[in-house]
């Protein structure tokens, strides 16, 4: 798929994913990691708060392991130095007490609410934002849903039409509306201000899709 200027190229995922299929279902460890028989991805490394694919195609990571990265991949040696896991939470905790990690992670997530939201509000699209900016829900609606019924209600179809162009612009999140947005302490500024740019070009992207679809 081609983005302005932008062709990204999954062709060894995809080959990994059909010879993965003989092994497991959907050709993923976990439902989870599957996107699509032409869209799923294999990651070969991470480094601060973006992950590579097989293909070499670089995303700013807001998945994290679903958490458990709070620095970012690779911090001075805490997930490449210790075979064994327990180390590396010990040295995760050492850090967090003696750094203003988490009040930079907060922040983060506070200025990156911000410039999504005007982006949206700017498009007219209603929103909301649910949890800690840390971890932030994404919804479109104009009232945060508490349950499954007030998910349904919620414009879940415009996420899931929005996720996969995030994806081909190298902006890696939770493909499903119920899971939230991680960020972690390597998240900078470069970092926040490619996602802006790109999360408008793929919101574009989407209403330009679903005014076609809708026309055709």
């Amino acid at each position: 798929m081609q983005h302005g200027s932008l062709m990204r190229s999954i062709e060894k995922s995809n080959r990994h994913f059909q010879k993965a299929l003989t092994r497991l279902p959907l050709g993923v460890s976990s439902n989870f990691r599957y996107w699509g028989e032409d869209r799923t991805i294999y990651v070969k490394r991470g480094k601060g708060g973006r992950i590579w694919d097989i293909d070499d195609n670089e995303y700013i990571d807001y998945r994290l392991g679903y958490g458990p990265a709070i620095l970012g991949y690779a911090d001075g040696g805490t997930f490449t130095g210790h075979s064994v896991s327990l180390s590396a939470a010990n040295k995760t905790l050492e850090i967090l007490q003696r750094t203003d990690a988490l009040q930079s992670i907060e922040e983060y997530g506070l200025r990156l609410q911000t410039g999504l939201s005007d982006i949206l509000t700017d498009r007219g699209i209603e929103h909301t934002f649910v949890g800690h900016p840390s971890i932030m829900g994404l919804f479109f609606s104009e009232k945060a849903p508490t349950d499954y019924r007030g998910w349904v209600n919620t414009n879940y179809d415009f996420y899931d039409a929005l996720a996969p162009e995030l994806h081909e612009l190298g902006i890696l999140v939770e493909p499903d509306s119920r899971e939230p947005w991680f960020m972690c302490e390597a998240h900078d500024v470069k970092c926040r201000d490619e996602t802006l740019d790109k999360f408008a070009e793929a919101v574009d992207i989407t209403i330009k899709k679903s005014t076609a679809k809708k026309a055709a």
